[in-house]
């Protein structure tokens, strides 16, 4: 089984890129918002900075018998960069998936999740959500069947086992 976790907005919390590389028209200047040493400043979201010793022992109980894929929207050329902040913030071992430079964000999730949706146990993603547009991504996980949750839904105290169908973490 896999725990599919998405990275922006749902395990890092890049709120503080924004401001800085936002246009006048409301686009995003990608290439100064996703630039490594911006990424290696992310602090985790903030459901996970409360609970975040029981997360991450659930994450490792979960680990045992099943696997994790961190999908996100970030290109490849920041796997590196991105791998290292996972890393840094006590993540599990897991595989980075990073879509190419040109496609969307939500045809690359669908062409990663299709094969394996039957074997998902629980994706998290906050679908675009800060970016105010989460239909795309979440018609994906719709079409697929794909068991998901925002981060709010998965990461309080407690939701992560239940939602995972693990036995109860110690806090």
């Amino acid at each position: 089984m896999w725990l599919i976790l998405d990275i922006d907005d749902t395990l890092a919390d890049p709120a503080h890129r924004r401001g800085v590389v936002q246009r006048p028209d409301g686009s995003y200047d990608w290439d100064r918002f996703i630039g490594p040493a911006a990424i290696l400043r992310d602090p985790l979201v903030s459901e996970w900075v409360w609970p975040w010793e029981y997360n991450k022992t659930v994450l490792r109980q979960f680990c045992l018998t099943s696997k994790v894929l961190y999908l996100t929207g970030r290109q490849a050329k920041h796997a590196v960069v991105t791998e290292r902040w996972l890393w840094r913030q006590g993540f599990p071992t897991g595989t980075l998936l990073c879509r190419d430079t040109d496609e969307p964000d939500d045809v690359f999730k669908e062409r990663i999740l299709a094969p394996l949706a039957r074997e998902i146990r629980l994706a998290v993603d906050d679908c675009g959500v800060a970016y105010r547009d989460p239909w795309p991504l979440v018609r994906v996980y719709e079409r697929l069947k794909i068991p998901l949750c925002s981060p709010y839904e998965a990461f309080g105290l407690g939701k992560l086992a239940q939602r995972l169908g693990l036995e109860e973490a110690a806090p």
